[in-house]
């Protein structure tokens, strides 16, 4: 899927546009919805094994960039639901509230849909891709912003400050190199020195420190089991 480009204020910017321009021009978009729609309905675990699964709530496909000449997958975890395009079971939308209007609302939805005994899910189906403009976690005005911003984004969302150091460490090897990773911390310390609201469910903020706690636990047994071997 392509998003449409436009002029505001002299600046190109994406964005949606009106709806009947998308219908008329972009039919893209129908094909991907309808892909996505299937991935819902069958509950799939993979593009080519469809299995039901009625407690699906999500889905999305995967997210490219373009780079040189080509396209780059911007890497995420297979339960994230990518924001740019993603589809939701409309009783899973009702039972976590909806979207929260805040940076890194496409991770409190996911998390609060599993937190309530949901599944969410990206899938790399060839109908279902997004072509993301831009790298993922950047501003409209530069990559250092939005990393900064992505720092100030997981504090407020309730990360685990091990789990926000190793999330940064990761990030090192992500474009920008290095100050990237580094930037995202900064923004997470900084937006804990300053005392910035954080998200007010504390039921979400515990479970979503368990998970990644968790995940560190896993991954950190997984690489021992490897250097011991």
């Amino acid at each position: 899927m392509t998003m449409i480009s436009r002029r505001r204020f002299g600046r190109l910017v994406s964005g949606a546009g009106r709806l009947s321009f998308f219908m008329s021009r972009y039919s893209i978009l129908i094909q991907a919805a309808v892909a996505l729609c299937v991935l819902l309905q069958l509950g799939a675990c993979t593009a080519s094994r469809p299995v039901a699964n009625p407690k699906l709530a999500a889905v999305s496909g995967k997210v490219y960039r373009p780079e040189n000449g080509g396209y780059t997958e911007e890497w995420t975890i297979d339960e994230h639901v990518a924001g740019q395009f993603k589809l939701y079971r409309w009783t899973a939308f009702c039972e976590i509230g909806g979207f929260v209007e805040e940076v890194l609302w496409d991770g409190i939805d996911v998390h609060t849909a599993r937190m309530k005994g949901w599944h969410t899910q990206s899938f790399d189906n060839p109908e279902a891709r997004l072509i993301h403009h831009r790298l993922m976690g950047s501003s409209d005005k530069n990559v250092y912003k939005g990393r900064l911003r992505l720092g100030r984004g997981i504090y407020f969302m309730g990360y685990h400050p091990l789990y926000a150091l190793a999330s940064s460490i990761f990030r090192l090897r992500e474009k920008p190199f290095i100050i990237g990773g580094v930037l995202i911390i900064f923004g997470y310390v900084r937006a804990a020195i300053q005392r910035v609201p954080r998200y007010d469910n504390l039921e979400f903020r515990a479970y979503l420190q368990s998970w990644q706690m968790d995940q560190l636990k896993a991954r950190l047994e997984a690489r021992f089991k490897r250097i011991t071997r």
